[in-house]
């Protein structure tokens, strides 16, 4: 994802918010990959299956659109909740 800088946006301001949402998604990464590990080391077979649709998060400078991720479990190919703290 790219994000555009506006016209009424300060470098400054542009700069914090891409690097913002760079931190986020990596986050957010890292957050899935514990939940998968802990979900398999329980017996319960999961997979990454693509993201969910956009959303957004406010950040302090402004809000930031950020692609969460999406777990499916192998078994029943049903939807695992992932809700990230």
């Amino acid at each position: 994802m790219t994000i555009q800088m506006h016209t009424k946006q300060s470098f400054h301001t542009f700069w914090c918010v891409e690097h913002s949402w760079g931190l986020i998604s990596v986050a957010l990464e890292a957050e899935v990959k514990a939940v998968l590990a802990e979900l398999n080391q329980n017996g319960i077979e999961t997979i990454r299956n693509g993201y969910l649709p956009t959303r957004e998060v406010t950040t302090a400078i402004e809000n930031v659109e950020v692609k969460v991720p999406r777990i499916r479990s192998k078994k029943s190919g049903g939807v695992v909740n992932f809700i990230s703290t």
